[in-house]
């Protein structure tokens, strides 16, 4: 039987190439989105290998092949260090393990979240 885990959490994803900010700006943002990631997945059941998709819900879209990706990218370190535990902090999601996919879809005007959807393979 495969495992699925379905979540969304109201977190608002930005390009990091867009954003010019102070670095304790960046880095408490950064922060707070993987300690909401650890707590969310901390007890999701899924086990490698697994199918990743993630979806951006934003009132405005990114271009899909580069700053999709790269919003994602603290996103991406976060969830294969819940998946992959004991590994030094963003060496996880180089697992050939995990299958990532990145979508968005248009939200409301002030709308702004992240699905997170794993399934075991």
């Amino acid at each position: 039987m495969t495992k699925i885990f379905l979540t969304t959490i109201p977190l608002r994803i930005q390009s990091e190439a867009n954003l010019s900010e102070h670095r304790m700006k960046k880095h408490s943002r950064l922060k707070k989105q993987k300690g909401i990631i650890d707590l969310v997945l901390k007890n999701c059941g899924i086990k490698i290998p697994c199918r990743v998709v993630l979806t951006r819900v934003s009132p405005r879209e990114l271009d899909e092949h580069d700053n999709l990706r790269s919003a994602f990218k603290h996103v991406i370190d976060a969830i294969a260090n819940v998946l992959i535990p004991g590994l030094k902090p963003g060496r996880a999601d180089g697992s050939k393990d995990i299958i990532w996919e990145f979508a968005q879809s248009k939200g409301l005007p002030k709308e702004y979240a992240l699905r997170i959807h794993m399934e075991e393979l």
